[in-house]
């Protein structure tokens, strides 16, 4: 990412020239006042301040804290041989290291400095900068609590720097789960039908060479496997578009769901509901309309029922959902919920995550050959 050329470091370094401008001043203005020492260090950080400015080379790993070493050592000096009035080159100088600590180092690097420079300046006791002196004090009274506000919003945003990654991370695995979830679907759906229509043709060619009967026979099964190849695919389909929310709230779209799985499915479907079912936020109407499809889904794919319900009942501060059939169950008996699912490996593993991200309770009932009923309690 490129650096903008006003961002916090390039305006930190231009209040490093300008103090350095001014310490080069108070040489000759307002009397002619020339110090070797203090001239020779106000030219090298000069210098060095130019470097840093047009290279930016402190932004290099392992080089961070050179410059407020740097800063300190040339304050150091100016408060030690600065010419008169050094006084506010001293202040300048001194305010550049606050602002510089302040913006670009963690906290306790802002305690270390105001405290340092605080100390340079009462043990200098240089004639006529008691105020100044005065004034590193009570900056260090004033600053301390600054830095203390940093450090807890450098612990917040690193805080949401964690649940940002750890979002991001959700994200991908649903995203992943998502994709394997739809390529076994279309696995176990349309493919394995386009194959077996891939074989059927074959069988045609064959028996065309050998028995026009037979092949003429062949032909229409062919033309019913394809028929059902195309109710397979849009339901396929249907399946993966969004589910909307109607006006009338979760029960409305669930009741439409509902027939619209009856219609295309031919399996008999009743939906019940109470009036007095408290209509939650559109997130979770979505989510439990999404589980509802899923589930209808999978009746259809691979219970091998006649029957199924759909039942949405009122629970204290949450909504229960019962999805059951008279299919041919799970291949294994008993009730589980979801910690025991999970452990096991078994039931719809889609649903079960869709109820977990809603902080939800759920249980699967199943019957070999006598059906199946998934039972949930999703708090709002």
């Amino acid at each position: 990412m490129q650096v903008s050329p006003w961002d916090t470091r390039r305006v930190v370094a231009i209040s490093r020239l300008a103090g350095g401008l001014l310490w080069l001043a108070a040489h000759f203005f307002p009397s002619r006042s020339l110090h070797w020492i203090s001239l020779s260090a106000c030219l090298l950080f000069l210098a060095y301040g130019a470097i840093v400015l047009v290279y930016g080379w402190t932004t290099r790993p392992g080089f961070q804290l050179f410059p407020l070493f740097m800063d300190g050592l040339f304050f150091a000096l100016v408060v030690a041989y600065g010419p008169d009035p050094a006084a506010w080159v001293s202040s300048v100088l001194y305010a550049h290291l606050l602002l510089s600590s302040l913006l670009l180092y963690p906290w306790w690097n802002t305690w270390l400095v105001t405290a340092v420079a605080a100390l340079i300046l009462l043990l200098a006791q240089l004639s006529g900068k008691g105020p100044l002196v005065r004034l590193a004090v009570w900056s260090l009274l004033l600053t301390w609590p600054v830095a203390l506000y940093k450090r807890r919003c450098e612990q917040s945003a690193a805080g949401l720097r964690q649940r940002l990654q750890e979002s991001e991370q959700q994200l991908r695995e649903v995203r992943d789960a998502e994709r394997q979830k739809i390529a076994a679907d279309f696995h176990d759906g349309p493919l394995q039908a386009y194959i077996a229509l891939q074989l059927r043709l074959e069988v045609l060619g064959r028996l065309m060479r050998r028995n026009v009967n037979a092949a003429l026979q062949e032909l229409q099964e062919i033309l019913n496997l394809h028929k059902s190849q195309v109710a397979q695919m849009r339901a396929f389909l249907r399946g993966m578009r969004a589910v909307q929310i109607r006006p009338g709230g979760l029960a409305a779209s669930l009741r439409e769901l509902v027939a619209e799985f009856q219609k295309n499915s031919g399996i008999q479907t009743t939906f019940e509901n109470s009036e007095e079912v408290e209509s939650p936020s559109v997130e979770v109407a979505t989510e439990l309309a999404q589980i509802v499809r899923e589930a209808l889904n999978n009746i259809q794919k691979h219970s091998r029922a006649t029957r199924a319900a759909v039942t949405l009942r009122p629970a204290r501060n949450a909504i229960q959902l019962y999805v059951e059939d008279n299919g041919q169950g799970f291949p294994f008996s008993g009730a589980f919920d979801l910690e025991e699912m999970q452990r096991l490996g078994i039931g719809p593993a889609s649903i079960q995550r869709r109820v977990r991200e809603l902080k939800g309770e759920m249980v699967l009932e199943s019957q070999p050959r006598l059906g199946s009923r998934l039972r949930m309690r999703i708090p709002v």
